[in-house]
């Protein structure tokens, strides 16, 4: 199971809005922290005197003590939402030190649980992000992003390599959202890695559907095209691989591997003169200009 550079923040003032590319690159490219930013991270953890030490473990009384006062206000805490704001720029460093400061005051609190949990999914940290995300399912404190929580625990399930939670998640998930691309499109290749190809394809052509007329959200959903092309290849479909990789191609044009998928699909249509010119495209932008395509969610 391969393991992303990232994963892509999500607008998480509205449960469906898609992640933010801009923040994905930046996690990649690994941003430091702005002396603005750290300066306002330390003043924050001084205000609230809190340790700035990283914890990768939920408090194991976490849910047992967030069942004790008020379920509402115990899950608010106003420096989670300037950690969000960081960690929406991609800017990890800064709001993880904001995270641990909420959760080590606040141990018992569900929301800063929660925030912990998706800074560790973003840092790759799977299975300590689902410790935390975990956490927050227990308690029945209430806070916005609760309903957000299937989707990330079912990505997290997916990279930590238990397909059948993710499976169970990312359901559980679009019961509630069924407009989601990238909720879809991970069911989609959960169903590839389950050798479901029929529920495969129902997915990712929804993915593609949901993302159509938003230009960012069809950028993204390039790679449900490709995924698309994997399962026509598997049913021997070459015609409609072509078609889907041809889909693919003409949102990102410039990734060089999907090049070369196009040109062993032409070679097994036996168009070998078209099937040269995609490998020499592939080629060309594989040493000069091409592009990688991002990992998944």
């Amino acid at each position: 199971m391969r393991t992303p550079t990232h994963i892509r923040m999500a607008t998480l003032n509205h449960p469906s809005a898609s992640m933010s590319d801009r923040a994905h690159r930046a996690h990649r490219n690994q941003v430091p922290l702005s002396a603005f930013g750290l300066a306002l991270a330390w003043s924050l953890i001084l205000l609230g005197c809190g340790d700035s030490g990283v914890s990768t473990a939920p408090a194991a009384a976490a849910p047992e003590a967030a069942s004790q006062g008020d379920p509402v206000s115990a899950s608010n805490d106003p420096r989670l939402d300037v950690g969000k704001q960081l960690l929406g720029k991609g800017r990890l460093g800064e709001a993880g030190m904001i995270f641990d400061t909420v959760v080590n005051a606040h141990p018992e609190m569900a929301r800063a649980n929660f925030y912990k949990g998706l800074v560790l999914h973003q840092m790759q940290s799977h299975t300590s992000a689902l410790s935390w995300y975990k956490a927050a399912q227990a308690s029945p404190q209430s806070f916005s992003e609760r309903d957000t929580l299937p989707y990330y625990m079912g990505w997290c399930y997916f990279y930590a390599g238990d397909i059948d939670a993710s499976r169970e998640n990312i359901e559980a998930f679009l019961l509630e959202d069924p407009n989601r691309s990238d909720a879809h499109f991970l069911a989609g290749i959960i169903a590839l890695e389950q050798s479901r190809p029929s529920d495969a394809k129902v997915s990712l052509q929804r993915a593609i559907e949901l993302s159509n007329g938003d230009p960012e959200k069809e950028r993204s959903m390039a790679r449900a095209w490709i995924r698309l092309a994997d399962v026509h290849m598997g049913e021997s479909d070459f015609p409609s691989a072509l078609e889907a990789v041809n889909r693919a191609l003409e949102l990102r044009p410039l990734l060089h591997q999907v090049w070369f998928k196009k040109y062993t699909i032409l070679m097994r249509l036996g168009q070998d003169e078209d099937a040269n010119l995609a490998r020499n495209r592939w080629k060309e932008l594989s040493v000069n200009g091409g592009e990688t395509l991002e990992p998944d969610p």
